[in-house]
């Protein structure tokens, strides 16, 4: 395959490869992607319900809280407007 080399070892058997990213540049991060969910896939996984619960998440709080403040607010890249 172009821009897709293997590199072998003594007994032949597949080892390593070469991704020439001038023609796969574009879906490295995707790679990249997989290979860490892969080496974390035996990591202790934690629900989002103990998640929410350690960081105290309180969706009507916040709510609240924003409506304490006047007009527009940029959080996270997300517009949340008072009306």
């Amino acid at each position: 395959m172009e821009g897709i080399l293997y590199l072998s070892d003594s007994e032949q058997k597949k080892r390593f490869v070469q991704i020439d990213l001038n023609i796969f540049g574009d879906i490295w991060e995707d790679l990249e992607d997989i290979l860490a969910i892969h080496s974390r896939k035996n990591e202790e996984r934690i629900s989002l319900e103990d998640v929410l619960k350690k960081i105290d998440y309180q969706p009507q709080k916040l709510l609240n809280d924003l409506s304490l403040l006047s007009g527009t607010v940029l959080l996270s890249g997300i517009k949340f407007y008072n009306y």
